[in-house]
Order: structure tokens, then C-alpha cells, then sequence
């Protein structure tokens, strides 16, 4: 008899088929369907986001006007939480107004309400539980202009926190905190990014335009004020211990220098200081090509960081550009 996980690392890194890939998402929303019964005592989604995918902002994410619709795309955020059932009641419960929803949160480990997976063989391999809150077939409100062409994935995970402040109180099973980037940083669980790399493998099933160059954290598409508002807040998440580049397997950044491609050292510095900074300016996968596609993900992934950033989204590694990416860092690593 195979594990259930083997199972499920198995579809890890193998693409599945759009077949498997629609069934994968019927069963889950059953699953979710009990747990959010189990947890909020209804069984109703979000009410909080757009009835249907827009036509993708194509000025920021494509070099000529396309009528692609999402998602194409992902965000991760953290939920500053411990355990997910509050996070699912946030956000579907209409009682509460949050506001706000995300199509998925994503436990530390197996944590399925009594009988949520019975009889659902694809959602038993999962590593972690995974709940549905807003059905992948409408935008959700997470993460402001990004909301058109990303799904947006809640991580259960406490968080940062600066080292003189009081700590929050975390789960007895909760690792110890990590310091980094002058914050300490609650661990996320091998279980739980495996899960999100499984979903997003079929993700990238279902929706043929999907790109994994545009699985990205809160912290790159949201620093300062967008035109769509929410507050202008600085987001952290999901921080320095959750690998994104393991989530998608992306190519080194370092490979655009070997394109021959690049105009000048100003576009290699950009693009090296964009990867420390977790963009995804390496080969654009699962196509695994270099040249102009190569080349089309880092002035994709540039576009994206002047936007947030609050400049002019040219594509143009500047004296502006550059200063911004340099604060950036600095304000992330403290160099």
C-alpha cells in the first residue's frame, strides 16, 4: 500500500493533467465545504471578492495587450495566527465583515475537522490541511492590485516580531522562532509548503496561462500606496523562511547574465538585487527556456517591483530603480 504523502510528494514534481487537476479541486471543495461546516457552523465561502477573473492588467505582466484572464498567479501571505480556524471563520463568516478573503489557507500539518476527508482520496494525500475559502473560479480580496490574476494562499504561521517586543503566545508544537533580517521569524512546516507546491502544481494543470514566475510573497507586490487603496501598508509576509523559489523550481537568477541578452551591468545588478529579494527573474518555467523568455520574466518581475514600489513601471533599471531596490534591501537585510 503507497503512503498517502509518497502519494503525494510523487505529484510534487510531476505536472498533472487538467482531468486530475479538475478532480483534485471537486474533491477539496468538499473537504472544505466540511471543515468550514465543522468550524464556522456554515458552509458558505467568502462573500468577499469579484464574481469573475478580469482581463489581466497586461502593462505590468505581458509586453503587448493580451485578453488572458486569471488567475496566472499567486500570492502567499502568512495569517499571524497559530491555528486556521479562526482565519476560515475571518473570513467566511459575514458576521465578522472582515473585508478580506483568500482562496486558501494552508495549516502546519494535518488538522481535517472528524471526517472532512472521508471518501476523498486526492485531499487524504495532502501533507496538510488545506481549506478553500473563495472557490478558485472568482478573484478573492488579499492582495490589492494583484487580487485580478492571483489566487492568494493564507499560511498559518505566527508571523515576525521585533526581538524587544513581548513574544506572542504560539502552539506547544510550534518551532522555536528563527532570527533573521533584525526580526525573529516563526518557522513554516515542511508539511505545509509542501501542500502549497502541490496545489500550485495544479494550479498550473487547470489554468493553461498560469506562470510560475508569478508565484510571489505579499511583501513583493504591496510596499506603499496602490491606486486600489488598503491602507498603503509595508507587508512583511510571508518573510524569509518559506522558500519560494522550492515552490515553483525556479531557475537561477544568474542564468539571464549567460543570455547574452542583458543590456548592461545596470539589468544584471537589478536583476541580482530583485532575487535576493525573492522575485522570480530566472528562466520562466515549466516552458524551462532562456532568451527573450528569460528576458521577458525579469522585465516582468522589474514591472511588478516599481509598481509596489511606487514608481513608474518602465522596465528601466534607473538611478530611481535602483535606489528603491538598494532601500529595499536594506530595510529587509540590514545592509
Amino acid at each position: 500500500m503507497v503512503d498517502v504523502h509518497d502519494y503525494a510528494l510523487g505529484r510534487l514534481w510531476r505536472t498533472p493533467s487538467q482531468g486530475e487537476a479538475s478532480q483534485f479541486f471537486a474533491q477539496l471543495r468538499v473537504a472544505s465545504q466540511r471543515a468550514r461546516q465543522a468550524w464556522t457552523g456554515s458552509t458558505a465561502l467568502s462573500p468577499y471578492g469579484e464574481d469573475a477573473w478580469p482581463r489581466v492588467p497586461w502593462t505590468l505582466l505581458y509586453s503587448a495587450p493580451t485578453d488572458v484572464k486569471g488567475p496566472i498567479g499567486a500570492i502567499i501571505h502568512y495569517t499571524a495566527s497559530s491555528e486556521p480556524k479562526g482565519t476560515v471563520r475571518w473570513f467566511c463568516d459575514p458576521a465578522l465583515s472582515s473585508r478580506a478573503s483568500a482562496h486558501f489557507v494552508v495549516s502546519q500539518a494535518v488538522e481535517w475537522p472528524t471526517g472532512a476527508t472521508d471518501g476523498l482520496p486526492l485531499v487524504q494525500a495532502l501533507p496538510a490541511t488545506v481549506v478553500l475559502c473563495r472557490d478558485i473560479t472568482q478573484p478573492a480580496w488579499h492582495a490589492t492590485w494583484a487580487n485580478a490574476w492571483a489566487v492568494g494562499f493564507e499560511l498559518v504561521n505566527q508571523g515576525c516580531e521585533t526581538p524587544d517586543t513581548t513574544p506572542r503566545p504560539v502552539a506547544a508544537t510550534a518551532a522555536k522562532r528563527v532570527p533573521c533580517w533584525g526580526r525573529l521569524w516563526q518557522p513554516y512546516t515542511p508539511m505545509q509548503s509542501t501542500a502549497v507546491a502541490i496545489i500550485i502544481r495544479y494550479l498550473a494543470a487547470l489554468f493553461p496561462e498560469w506562470r510560475p514566475d508569478l508565484v510571489l510573497g505579499h511583501e513583493n507586490v504591496q510596499m506603499v500606496q496602490t491606486p486600489e487603496g488598503c491602507g498603503g501598508h509595508d507587508k512583511r509576509d510571508p518573510g524569509p523562511l518559506l522558500d519560494l523559489g522550492t515552490l515553483v523550481r525556479a531557475a537561477d537568477p544568474y542564468d539571464l547574465a549567460q543570455t547574452g541578452l542583458m543590456d548592461g551591468a545596470g539589468n544584471i545588478q537589478a536583476a541580482n538585487l530583485l532575487s535576493r529579494l525573492r522575485y522570480n527573474v530566472g528562466r520562466r518555467l515549466p516552458r524551462d527556456t532562456q532568451g527573450p523568455a528569460a528576458l521577458s520574466t525579469y522585465l516582468d518581475q522589474l514591472r511588478i517591483f516599481q509598481f509596489a514600489a511606487g514608481l513608474v513601471p518602465d522596465a528601466i533599471a534607473g538611478p530611481k530603480t535602483m535606489a528603491a531596490l538598494t532601500a529595499r534591501i536594506k530595510d529587509r537585510e540590514g545592509g
